[in-house]
């Protein structure tokens, strides 16, 4: 008897390895994993995610999309122009991925006549939001919910995995234990993890490796921007998604961030939705120098709040508000302008703007400074805006001391 279709969107982790598990052994229906690429997966982990699918769990049908020019074109010239920190990042970019992933998982769940969509993850953003987009993109497939038996905690499911003959690595092992630890990692502060001291060890030993690999040499490192995005290297034009991987591998090197897939590196697993964060972290510095001699403070500071609005709808799944899309031309707007090439230094684990060359620089105008060469204002008029500014603070001043 045929057995009634699941598709599950599947990153490969332990959440979705036991969300396939559970669908497949407990439920006892025909899952069909889709795992969605938008730019953070490498080819191992890919492999890997298919053997443990297709060795462990006895699945014949894994799918892996890869929509990194989707995630490239839709959402990365938006979020850069926001000079987000990596934290700040973090959750519009998981939301762009799991936007992705819904979309996907719909279209080949249509495609083969499931009965049900799912997705791992139990927490209150991934639910609310896969809930909305998968609603959105396949209206007339129910989604299926998590049973009691799969309300375990990382460490259970691990158990549960093992049980039924799942083999896990160490490092693996140590990811899943619990969240405190990766906010260790992040602040650098040792990790309170009840009932388990191996983790600390295990901590301590892969950040002091991280630490042997950083450069103590500051090197400068060119990188052309066109429209708001890097595309040159050192005078070397590159795709978008290599120029990323080579501006990650660059402040790897000189200790910005840890290596991608390691323990210390929380960012770089809450941005695999793109790129990992240090390469992100390069080019907000760039940026940021490059929108000092582009734009106004009034460009600046309106871009600030159009691009921080942009990343809470995405996060809350509203990609298609209309509001998005005038945001959207607002931006492209702006991007027009930020355009030129960036000197960085980067070494001994920090990254420094150097130089700013840009053929829209208005601050290097001699019409900036009083003297030859301008006969728009002079030092007399400089005098009168200064007295104006002053003139509010002048009249409170006076009318509460009389």
């Amino acid at each position: 008897m045929a057995r009634d279709i699941a598709v599950l969107t599947y990153s490969g982790g332990v959440d979705s390895l036991h969300r396939a598990f559970a669908l497949s052994k407990i439920h006892k229906m025909e899952v069909h994993t889709v795992g969605v690429d938008t730019g953070g997966i490498t080819g191992k982990e890919r492999i890997a995610a298919i053997n443990r699918c297709e060795q462990n769990l006895g699945l014949r049908r894994t799918e892996f999309v890869d929509s990194k020019a989707s995630a490239l074109k839709y959402f990365v010239p938006y979020l850069t122009l926001g000079l987000f920190s990596p934290l700040e990042l973090a959750m519009p970019a998981i939301s762009a991925a799991r936007f992705l992933e819904a979309k996907e998982a719909s279209s080949i769940a249509r495609k083969n006549g499931a009965k049900c969509i799912a997705y791992a993850g139990l927490a209150a953003h991934t639910a609310r939001l896969m809930e909305t987009s998968l609603s959105l993109f396949a209206p007339g497939i129910p989604v299926a919910p998590s049973s009691e038996k799969e309300m375990l905690s990382r460490e259970d499911k691990i158990a549960e995995l093992k049980g039924a003959g799942l083999i896990f690595d160490r490092a693996e092992e140590i990811y899943s234990i619990d969240h405190a630890l990766w906010v260790s990692v992040a602040f650098r502060k040792p990790p309170v993890i009840a009932g388990s001291s191996q983790p600390e060890g295990y901590l301590k030993r892969d950040l002091d490796n991280a630490s042997k690999k950083v450069s103590d040499r500051l090197r400068d490192h060119r990188i052309g921007f066109t429209e708001g995005l890097p595309i040159s290297l050192d005078g070397a034009t590159h795709p978008l998604p290599e120029m990323m991987e080579k501006l990650g591998a660059i402040a790897h090197q000189h200790g910005i961030g840890t290596e991608p897939g390691t323990l210390s590196s929380p960012h770089d697993v809450r941005l695999r939705a793109f790129v990992d964060a240090a390469a992100w972290e390069v080019v907000r510095v760039a940026l940021k120098g490059i929108f000092e001699v582009v734009l106004t403070y009034q460009q600046q500071n309106l871009l600030q709040t159009i691009t921080g609005r942009y990343a809470e709808l995405l996060s809350r799944g509203q990609y298609y508000n209309p509001v998005m899309r005038d945001m959207e031309a607002l931006m492209d707007s702006v991007r027009k302008l930020v355009s030129g090439e960036v000197v960085i230094k980067i070494g001994m684990g920090s990254c420094k703007l150097a130089s700013v060359d840009s053929p829209r620089d208005f601050t290097s105008s001699p019409l900036l400074n009083v003297g030859s060469g301008n006969d728009i204002w002079n030092f007399r008029d400089a005098q009168g805006a200064g007295r104006l500014d002053g003139l509010t603070a002048q009249l409170v001043r006076r009318f509460l001391t009389e």
